[in-house]
Formats: C-alpha cells, structure tokens, sequence
C-alpha cells in the first residue's frame, strides 16, 4: 500500500487552508481563486446561477418545478450537460487557433495524466503539460505565450 505524500511535508490542513464554495475543492491559503473551477474564494453559487442553467439532456433543464417544497431536486440527475463547452486551443501571443488536427497532434507528443483539468495548458516549446495556475512553464520556464490550453 503506498502512502499519501504531501508537497508541504504536512498531513494536515493548515491555517487559512480553503474549501471553494463552488465545488468544494481544497485549496491552499495562499490561493485567492480555486485551482479546481476558479471560482473567487468565498465566492457562493445561487440558485440563478446554477440550477437553471444545468439540464438532464437538451432537452429537460431544471426548473423550479423540478424540486421539491424545500427547493432540493426530486432525483439526481443521471446526466448534466454544460451549457458552454471549453474546447482545446492553440494560443500564440493574440493568435487563437482551434485546428483540431494540430491539436491532436501536439498533445500526442505529451505525457499527461487523463484529469481533463480545466485550464490546464501546454508549453509548444517542450510539450509540457502545466497547471493552470502557472504564468510560465515549470520545464522550460518560457512564459505563458505560445501554449495549448486544455
């Protein structure tokens, strides 16, 4: 069995340590947005903002009808679809580039895990796959110019 490894060398929260109100991701205290959905720390969702924009399928979005008395939903939903859909794409300096084929063929070349981060991107110098977080790439420390974000 292999042990949980902390970058901080501590196995515990620490002071000023975070949950998003969004999608309840652990965040470090230093972070002001999440690293997860990046959401605004203390940032909350209402019902405007997240049930009536959510659907079962194209065709059966959530309503207020759809919830009980106490406004919880009838039944968990077996699909949701995002109204928005963020695609990969090639960015260089002011030029965005959504050629698929290119796309593809670049992140072939890259060894990544299969988390579908959103915000993720990738450094085209090295084919290095860095958080979302990151201003420059942590390979080859070229600055966040000529990347594919995920």
């Amino acid at each position: 069995m292999s042990k949980t490894t902390y970058p901080s060398g501590l196995k515990r929260r620490v002071q000023g340590d975070w949950n998003c109100n969004i999608c309840s991701n652990l965040n470090f205290a230093f972070r002001n947005t999440c690293n997860k959905c990046s959401a605004v720390r203390g940032e909350t969702t209402s019902l405007f903002n997240s049930a009536l924009f959510m659907y079962i399928d194209e065709n059966t979005p959530f309503t207020p009808s759809s919830c009980n008395e106490d406004f919880s939903f009838l039944k968990v939903p077996i699909k949701i679809t995002p109204i928005v859909t963020s695609q990969p794409k090639i960015i260089q300096g002011n030029n965005v580039t959504r050629d698929s084929r290119k796309i593809e063929g670049i992140l072939a070349e890259v060894k990544r895990p299969d988390s579908g981060r959103k915000g993720d991107w990738v450094c085209l110098a090295c084919k290095n796959l860095n958080f979302s977080f990151r201003k420059e790439c942590n390979k080859c420390s070229n600055k966040k110019d000529n990347y594919i974000e995920l």
